[in-house]
């Protein structure tokens, strides 16, 4: 469906507008050699869009969905894009008209590399929170020490889309609530185009510890599985709550 889509053009206001470096790392078509599939990028775009009114996307955006169906989302994005008067078929392509959706999609950028930060800064903050990360079943790390152990790595690993080195290497299901998370400090401006309350990196950096030492107590809850964590609706609500708290009294 992903490469249908593509083909009409709905993917093209987002290519528009990531940086070449992702887009060109996208497998846009089936079998296109991409290291990032193209329903991952679609996916990330459902967390702005889940902040537009009904009106302008007229479905209740389901949030555990970002992570546990890549269907779904392709689907949803589609259906939020072709709804009246959100765009136009020009030939026999398809063209984004409405602005509050291109606002949504504006936000997509930061939010891939917002995900990548993550994904490195977790590990440790969740240690400061009084965790033990690496001790958490399917998670590697990076120790050119342990030679012989299949948990350690002899090489750095890399984030998902920028290829960062990272010293850790897990599953997506524990970080994702917190990615999605970031839809609290999202806002809409009177014309209904949407856009962050404050830096968001900036949010991160200052709040990550505060953020993660809530979280924590639903990863040991799910009994370390990221599966589960992804999954379960009581992530992204626990997660949602923490970031709302910490915005209340944030000042940039």
């Amino acid at each position: 469906d992903s490469t249908k889509d593509n083909h009409q053009g709905f993917y093209d206001y987002l290519k528009g507008i990531l940086p070449k470096e992702i887009c060109d790392k996208i497998e846009w078509k089936t079998n296109d050699g991409g290291l990032i599939k193209a329903a991952d990028i679609i996916s990330l775009s459902l967390i702005p869009l889940s902040k537009l009114p009904r009106s302008v996307v007229d479905e209740e955006i389901s949030l555990v969905k970002i992570y546990n169906s890549k269907q779904y989302c392709v689907e949803i994005f589609k259906k939020i894009l072709e709804k009246q008067n959100n765009g136009k078929r020009k030939g026999q392509t398809y063209e984004l008209m409405n602005s509050s959706i291109k606002s949504a999609l504006n936000l997509v950028p930061q939010i891939v590399k917002l995900h990548d930060q993550i994904y490195k800064k977790f590990p440790d903050a969740y240690n400061a929170a009084g965790g033990k990360f690496g001790k958490i079943d399917g998670v590697r790390i990076y120790d050119k020490q342990h030679v012989s152990d299949k948990k350690y790595a002899q090489k750095p690993f890399h984030t998902k889309y920028y290829g960062w080195e990272a010293n850790y290497q897990y599953a997506d299901g524990f970080i994702i609530p917190l990615v999605v998370g970031l839809r609290e400090i999202m806002v809409c401006d009177e014309q209904g185009n949407l856009g962050w309350r404050f830096d968001p990196e900036d949010f991160i950096q200052d709040n990550f510890s505060r953020i993660i030492s809530m979280y924590s107590s639903i990863i040991k809850f799910a009994n370390w599985d990221p599966q589960k964590i992804g999954k379960d609706k009581g992530s992204y609500e626990i997660v949602a709550g923490a970031i709302s708290m910490a915005a209340s009294s944030y000042t940039p």
